[in-house]
């Protein structure tokens, strides 16, 4: 596998919370200059990560900011200096991060509707809109994006979502690749599917009525996402997806990530 270095962003959006934790907080300020590894975001609990800067320059904001894991999250906002050095060699790419080491770049594979797809050496907090630019650009119009593998990924609705630590991927999808969401056949494939014994069609179909309750009380934060019920589902219904989306939105409303709030939908 040849991994490329991506180059360095411009402007780094870094949010407070890159899991499913509570919000780090914030100890720089607006113009304070950072360097690389510079700890801007204490934890504030046990399910708090330490977050750091991952490229050199100015802070220009800490605010709201379009999260990939769905809504909003607050955010360092870093402008580079160009001053920037290698943080670590290319011959230790592959080299595991050893405690208390800032964890400041990720692997990320860029595949599906771009010209040239490549894996690359990326910085926390590039927006993946600079990543498929990289990759010399979309080959057509994209019809969904989505941070990490197809069938268990998130959908994002804008390209301009940063790089985060649970990044793995970045799939770009044209129309010819979107299973159609279609309606149920109720041929049960997809209870039979479930490790874990859950009802997916009843619980997606609750969330897209909007009964959030009804599909909690069927388990839907339960779920492990496994995603059984999407891969044997006839009608190729989005129902992993669904779930995912669900669980993002309990989380919002008081879940443990406590930190997003909806974006609007």
């Amino acid at each position: 596998m040849i991994i490329k270095k991506a180059p360095i962003p411009k402007i780094a959006i870094i949010p407070l919370s890159q899991d499913t934790g509570t919000l780090a907080k914030p100890i720089v300020r607006p113009n304070s200059y950072v360097k690389v590894g510079t700890k801007i975001g204490e934890p504030q609990d046990n399910l708090s990560t330490a977050i750091y800067s991952s490229i050199s320059g100015v802070v220009k904001s800490i605010e709201p900011r379009v999260h990939p894991m769905g809504g909003n999250c607050l955010s360092v906002v870093i402008e580079s200096d160009g001053k920037d050095e290698e943080v670590r060699p290319q011959s230790e790419l592959l080299t595991p991060i050893t405690d208390n080491e800032p964890v400041i770049e990720r692997v990320v594979a860029v595949k599906g509707d771009v010209k040239k797809p490549k894996t690359l050496l990326v910085r926390i907090g590039t927006p993946f809109k600079e990543l498929i630019e990289f990759c010399g650009g979309y080959i057509s119009e994209p019809q969904k994006i989505i941070m990490n593998n197809p069938i268990t990924g998130i959908a994002q609705f804008t390209d301009t979502v940063p790089v985060i630590k649970t990044t793995k991927e970045i799939w770009v999808q044209n129309i010819a690749d979107l299973p159609l969401d279609k309606h149920c056949i109720r041929c049960g494939f997809c209870v039979e599917a479930c490790s874990i014994g859950l009802l997916p069609k009843m619980i997606v179909d609750y969330m897209m009525s909007g009964k959030m309750e009804k599909a909690k009380e069927l388990g839907l934060m339960d779920c492990i996402e496994c995603a059984n019920c999407a891969f044997v589902c006839p009608a190729k219904r989005n129902l992993i997806h669904w779930i995912m989306y669900g669980k993002a939105k309990l989380y919002a409303s008081g879940g443990n990530r406590t930190h997003i709030t909806s974006s609007g939908g």
